[in-house]
C-alpha cells in the first residue's frame, strides 16, 4: 500500500544526483558545439530533456512542501479532463528530440535512427490525436452519489460510501492518488462497460496496489489537492449535495 507521505513531496538524493549528471552532459556538449555540432547537438537534446523533467519534479516537490492544509470544493457533473496544454508539450517535446536525432545522430547506425524515427512517430501521432479531438479521451468527474471514472466508452462510478482508503503517493515520478473500495459497489455506464471497468481494477492492483490509481499529474491538479477534494465528500456526506452545483475545483487555506 502506498504512503501517503513517501515521495510525493520529498526530493530524494537520487533525483538530486539525476540532476547533477543533466545538468553536467548539458553543459558539457556546450563545449564542443563547434567542433562535432552533430555529436554536441544529440547530446543536448537527450541531456537537455532529461535536465528539464529533473527541474520539473523538483520544483514540483518544492511546491507542495510549502502547501497548506487545504479545504477544497468540486465542480459537480463536470468532467475533469487531462491537461491539452502538457499533451501538446509532451508532443512537440518528442517531436524536436526526435528530429535532432534524426538529423544529427550517426547515419549509419540503424538501430538510433529507428529509435529517432519512433521518437518522431511518437510525437507526430500524439500532435495529430490532440489537434483532431481524440486526445484527451479520459476524464475524472466528481457527482453526488460518487466518484467517476471514465472514457468515450463509458464510465464507472465508485460510490461515496464505497471507498475505504485514500492516498496521495507517486508513480514513476508521476504525482497520483490511491483508491481502494468496495468493489461490488461499483457501477458502470453503459452497463457493457462494466467488465472493462473490473479488468481495469484487476490490472490496477496486480501493478500498483490500489482498486484505481487517479495519475493527478496528467490533470495537472497537484495529489493533495486532489486527495484533499475526494476526503471531503468520502469523510461529509452532507457537502455532497453542493456537487449538484457548480463550484470550481480549487485549493483555499482554511479560514482560522
Amino acid at each position: 500500500m502506498p504512503d501517503p507521505k513517501d515521495k510525493s513531496s520529498k526530493v530524494t538524493i537520487g533525483e538530486w544526483f539525476l540532476l547533477a549528471i543533466s545538468v553536467f552532459f548539458t553543459v558539457l556538449p556546450l563545449l564542443f558545439i563547434r567542433t562535432d555540432f552533430r555529436e554536441s547537438m544529440v547530446m543536448l537534446a537527450m541531456f537537455g530533456s532529461a535536465l528539464l523533467i529533473n527541474i520539473h519534479i523538483i520544483r514540483r516537490k518544492f511546491r507542495l512542501k510549502k502547501l497548506a492544509r487545504i479545504s477544497v470544493k468540486a465542480v459537480g457533473g463536470v468532467p475533469i479532463r487531462p491537461s491539452r496544454t502538457r499533451l501538446a508539450q509532451m508532443s512537440v517535446g518528442l517531436l524536436v528530440v526526435g528530429t535532432i536525432f534524426v538529423l544529427c545522430g550517426k547515419q549509419n547506425d540503424m538501430v538510433f535512427r529507428a529509435i529517432a524515427w519512433l521518437i518522431v512517430g511518437m510525437g507526430a501521432i500524439l500532435l495529430v490525436a490532440l489537434l483532431t479531438g481524440l486526445l484527451p479521451a479520459e476524464f475524472i468527474q466528481f457527482e453526488p452519489e460518487g466518484f467517476a471514472l471514465g472514457r468515450r466508452s463509458g464510465k464507472a462510478l465508485v460510490p461515496w460510501d464505497a471507498i475505504r482508503h485514500m492516498s496521495a503517493g507517486e508513480v514513476h515520478g508521476n504525482q497520483a492518488v490511491f483508491l481502494w473500495f468496495n468493489q461490488e459497489a461499483v457501477t458502470a455506464t453503459p452497463e457493457t462497460y462494466l467488465p472493462k471497468v473490473h479488468k481495469a481494477m484487476a490490472s490496477s492492483r496486480d501493478w500498483l496496489g490500489a482498486d484505481f490509481v487517479v495519475m493527478s499529474s496528467v490533470y495537472n491538479i497537484d495529489a493533495p489537492v486532489l486527495l484533499a477534494t475526494l476526503e471531503r465528500y468520502v469523510n461529509q456526506p452532507d457537502c455532497r449535495a453542493e456537487l449538484e452545483g457548480q463550484i470550481k475545483l480549487a485549493g483555499r487555506r482554511p479560514s482560522a
